[in-house]
């Protein structure tokens, strides 16, 4: 192979002191058309007093002249008349001598330039390539390098694998040089194709798939391989509008001959490129989304109810923003988002709560059976399930496993104002329940009783037995729902105790 390489080398200096030439050549080439176009400028420049239309006036009374004489010399002799015919042309060389030089000068340079264009692509057709010889030693085609024909090998040995079959590779390059047309050389396919034809197997022409290199499998269809592969970029684009799709190895189509267990179905050839997740597919592109903008709650104080409470004055309502966004996902997981600009479709609406700072006096001034402070209303139980949270739950659930038909007594003296089952009602989630009145504004509510042991109208003592815990109403479970009111507002019941 050195003299491989020796003669290369010098082929490669013997081409670049060829293009030097070369281009000396085209500089003296073009040199007289240089020349004939200033030559023309200065022909102008002398002669711009006379119009084209007098130039065009004379030559065509010089024709009328000529046609006049050729008619006269006919008359007397038509042998005559074929000799002033043959004369025309020498006197319109004389008369017009630089116009022909000139014309002359420019069919030279056009037919030159032609033949060296032609010259130019002969040679540029033109390559050295390595002689290809069977066991024979007869030439079966040529290669540019050797390792075209080691990479022939080698994708023929692939497509054979998963097979019985047994590649014989009789064939070697001659190490001498030969000038050949490209369209001559073969490519690694056709070496392929050639070692193939040698063996046994039964093979087909089909499309074979390689990604990155390595061969996966073959078609027969080539256009149905090829809508396969658009059928899973646009699966992963799953519809979405200004992203792209595309494979992140490099997928190539190879046609040639193929054995015929390598060929599938496009179907299956989906599913082997899919399972075995050997393509990778890269979605980028731009895309636009509605996203909703959370409200601000203020907070604000109302010295008119008691510690505890609260109420929304006003409503919070949630914005929405149009986001676009360039987003990167690789086999749908996204791998990056980034927001290039968020355009305010609805402002949002700031929520106003109202907290109460009045101060709850636990030594209240009740009535005349109220001793002015509470006990706890379910005497054998005191697990709270669920505390007082303002305008949510606004009551104690006092809980316990099995509590059905435990007492409950009256929190502090009182007036009974409302004991009833209240179906049918607005107060139907309380099930059966009792509100007493102790006075000064203030009122205790027990509901999801089993029974009513008062009626409205009753006065009762702190710590009187006024119900029995049940799980009637809007109840999951037997408890008692306790409420305290202070001015008609319901307040937590854990600052009485």
């Amino acid at each position: 192979m050195q003299t491989v390489y020796r003669v290369s080398y010098y082929a490669g200096v013997q081409t670049l002191r060829l293009l030097h030439r070369l281009g000396r050549f085209l500089t003296l080439l073009f040199l007289p058309i240089r020349l004939l176009v200033r030559r023309l400028f200065e022909v102008l420049r002398q002669h711009r007093g006379r119009t084209l239309r007098a130039k065009f006036a004379t030559f065509w009374g010089h024709c009328i002249s000529a046609g006049r004489r050729v008619r006269e010399a006919w008359r007397k002799n038509p042998i005559l008349g074929i000799l002033q015919i043959i004369l025309l042309p020498l006197e319109a060389i004389r008369r017009y001598r630089h116009l022909v030089k000139g014309a002359v000068t420019v069919a030279a340079i056009v037919v030159t330039a032609f033949l060296l264009r032609e010259t130019l692509r002969y040679w540029d057709s033109i390559t050295f390539a390595l002689a290809l010889t069977d066991s024979a030693g007869d030439t079966i085609g040529y290669v540019s390098d050797e390792s075209e024909l080691q990479a022939g090998i080698a994708m023929a040995e692939e497509r054979l694998q998963t097979t019985d079959i047994m590649l014989e590779t009789a064939i070697k390059p001659d190490v001498s040089l030969h000038m050949i047309p490209q369209a001559s050389v073969l490519e690694r396919a056709e070496i392929c194709d050639y070692l193939l034809f040698r063996t046994d197997a039964v093979l087909l022409y089909a499309s074979g798939v390689y990604i990155d290199g390595v061969f996966c499998g073959a078609v027969e269809d080539r256009d149905a391989l090829e809508q396969l592969l658009t059928e899973i970029l646009e699966e992963h684009r799953d519809g979405q509008e200004g992203v792209t799709a595309s494979f992140l190895e490099t997928v190539e189509l190879i046609d040639g001959q193929y054995p015929q267990p390598r060929i599938l179905q496009p179907e299956d050839m989906k599913e082997l490129l899919m399972s075995e997740s050997r393509l990778q597919v890269l979605v980028t592109g731009t895309v636009q989304y509605e996203v909703e903008v959370p409200f601000n709650v203020q907070r604000v104080a109302d010295a008119s109810s008691y510690e505890g409470s609260e109420r929304v004055r006003t409503n919070g309502e949630k914005g929405l923003n149009r986001v676009t966004a360039t987003v990167t996902y690789l086999n749908g997981e996204q791998l990056s988002s980034v927001i290039t600009s968020s355009v305010v479709m609805r402002e949002p609406v700031t929520q106003v709560v109202a907290y109460g700072t009045k101060k709850i006096d636990k030594n209240y001034q009740g009535g005349a059976n109220a001793t002015g402070r509470f006990v706890w209303p379910t005497p054998e139980t005191r697990y709270v399930s669920q505390y007082f949270k303002s305008g949510v739950h606004n009551a104690l659930d006092i809980w316990s496993r099995d509590m059905t038909g435990e007492d409950i007594v009256a929190a502090d003296g009182g007036t009974v104002i409302v004991a009833r089952d209240p179906k049918g009602t607005s107060y139907w989630s309380y099930g059966k329940y009792i509100i007493i009145d102790h006075g000064g504004g203030y009122q205790t509510l027990y509901a999801h009783c089993s029974e009513l042991f008062v009626k409205p109208g009753d006065k009762v003592i702190q710590g009187q037995r006024i119900a029995a815990v049940g799980n009637t109403g809007r109840s999951t479970s037997p408890h008692l729902h306790f409420e305290v009111r202070v001015g008609g507002r319901a307040v937590d019941p854990m600052k009485f105790f």
